[in-house]
C-alpha cells in the first residue's frame, strides 16, 4: 500500500463524500504530529464527485509526502488494512451505526472521532476504552489524535472484539430487530 514502516498511520476507511468531512482530518494530521500518515480508504460517492480532488489538493498542502489514498478495496481486505494501522479517525457530520468505527473498535485500534449519535453509542459499550471522542473543530481533533498517538492500549485486542461481538453480533442485532417489529405488529394491532 506504499505505507512507512515505522512512522504512526491515522487511518479513514469510508466513502469520500463531503458529510465525511475529511478536509477536518487532513489539517488535524498535520498539527498533530509532524512524521504520521493519513491512509484514506474508500471511493468517490459518485462517478462524477470532484471532492476526491478536493482532498488531494489538501493534501499536498497540509501534509506533503504523508497522505495515501487507497480507493476500490473489497471488503475482505479490511481487516488486513485495520491491522496496519495505528489510529481509525472519524469526522463525519452525520453517520449512523458506523460499521467501519465497529470494525475498527473490534480490532483494538484507536478511534478518534467526532462525537455525533450512533458513534457515542458505540463508545459506550466499548466502556469508551481507545475512543477519544472530539468536537467539529480541527483543534480538538488534532488534540484527540495527539493525545492517541501518546497513549499505549491497555486493553488486549481479544477484550475489544468480545465486545464488539457481544454487542453488534449480526444475531443480536437481528433479533433486536425481530423483536422491534414484534412490538410495533403488536402496538398497530391494539389500536
Amino acid at each position: 500500500f506504499g505505507l512507512p514502516m515505522t512512522t504512526p498511520v491515522i487511518l479513514s476507511a469510508g466513502r469520500l463524500d463531503p458529510r465525511k468531512r475529511l478536509e477536518l482530518l487532513i489539517e488535524a494530521t498535520s498539527l498533530a504530529s509532524s512524521e504520521a500518515v493519513l491512509w484514506i480508504v474508500g471511493d468517490p460517492a459518485s462517478s462524477c464527485d470532484l471532492y476526491p480532488s478536493k482532498l488531494i489538493a489538501l493534501a499536498k498542502q497540509f501534509l506533503p509526502n504523508r497522505t495515501v489514498f487507497t480507493p476500490g478495496l473489497p471488503d475482505h481486505m479490511m481487516p488486513i488494512i485495520y491491522g496496519a494501522a495505528n489510529i481509525f479517525a472519524l469526522t463525519s457530520r452525520v453517520e449512523g451505526l458506523s460499521n467501519a468505527t465497529l470494525e475498527a473498535a473490534s480490532t483494538g485500534l484507536a478511534i478518534v472521532a467526532v462525537a455525533i449519535p450512533g458513534v457515542t453509542e458505540i463508545a459506550q459499550h466499548f466502556n469508551n476504552y481507545g475512543f477519544f471522542l472530539v468536537t467539529e473543530t480541527v483543534e480538538s481533533i488534532a488534540t484527540g489524535l495527539r493525545k492517541s498517538l501518546e497513549t499505549s492500549p491497555s486493553q488486549s485486542w481479544r477484550q475489544s472484539r468480545e465486545t464488539a461481538l457481544g454487542h453488534f453480533s449480526p444475531e443480536r442485532i437481528a433479533n433486536q430487530y425481530i423483536e422491534m417489529f414484534s412490538h410495533k405488529r403488536i402496538s398497530k394491532n391494539t389500536i
